[in-house]
């Protein structure tokens, strides 16, 4: 029997990787900044612990739907008609 399937081109994973790596380290860096801050916006808002938390739930959400919804505008208009509208 024959296969008129053809072979797909060999991707290299090297590119992948590492942008998978880069953008994992700067979102766990992100949010490490962040939650070093609470102190600071403690002090300056005069807030305790519970207002920071929901704070940052609401950060963190944000960021959360906003890389998804980014990813899927830059896909279906292109990266500069994305970032001219910033």
């Amino acid at each position: 029997m024959k296969s008129n399937t053809k072979m797909a081109a060999a991707v290299p994973l090297a590119p992948i990787i590492i942008a998978v790596f880069c953008s994992v380290f700067v979102s766990n860096l992100n949010t490490s900044t962040v939650n070093l801050a609470v102190p600071t916006l403690m002090k300056a808002f005069r807030a305790d612990m519970s207002v920071m938390q929901w704070a940052l739930t609401g950060y963190m959400m944000a960021i959360g739907i906003g890389s998804p919804l980014a990813g899927f505008l830059i896909s279906r208009y292109g990266t500069k008609k994305v970032y001219a509208l910033l």
